[in-house]
């Protein structure tokens, strides 16, 4: 993040956003969610906007705004028991163009997941599970320490139910 200095700049290590423990107990269901997010990102972008997860791969959930074996198409990953049980794909393309802002709206349930990206289509999965997870992690994966966002988060929200595919295109919508 910046630092404000009268003088020459300053460099810091990365942020390191996190919520684990307890602090993520307090407001996260295991059962089912939904998740906003505002962000902009460099282009040729591949990390990641977020990860929840139990500090691995194994049982993670998370967002891929865009990635070039997806045709530039935002995905939301759902990983349980070591395997992948969603991989729901936004209709849109994110072209990465430096300082525009995509939002994102992703539904997580068991058999019932679903991501959008500016108001458009609805795409979803009805089958797979939900992975049982201790922590989120913004801007980076699971562990913290690889695929980094290099972008900016404006906004991030969880909804601890389910919308419904209305709610989820209102919430992006400009």
């Amino acid at each position: 993040s910046y630092i404000k200095t009268p003088t020459s700049p300053v460099t810091r290590a990365a942020d390191d956003a996190k919520i684990d423990g307890q602090d993520f107990a307090d407001f996260y269901r295991q059962d089912e969610g939904t998740l906003y997010l505002e962000a902009a990102y460099p282009s040729s972008y591949i990390g990641m906007a977020f990860s929840i997860s139990d500090g691995s791969f194994n049982n993670s959930i998370y967002l891929q705004p865009s990635l070039a074996n997806i045709a530039g198409r935002p995905a939301l990953y759902v990983r349980a028991l070591s395997e992948n049980q969603v991989i729901a794909l936004s209709s849109s393309i994110v072209s990465s163009e430096a300082g525009v802002y995509y939002k994102h709206a992703m539904r997580l349930a068991a058999d019932d997941f679903g991501i959008t990206l500016n108001g458009g289509q609805i795409n979803t999965d009805t089958s797979g599970i939900m992975p049982i997870c201790d922590k989120l992690v913004l801007g980076a994966s699971w562990s913290g320490s690889t695929n980094f966002l290099n972008g900016t988060i404006k906004h991030l929200t969880y909804y601890p139910q389910r919308l419904t595919n209305a709610e989820l295109i209102a919430l992006t919508e400009d």
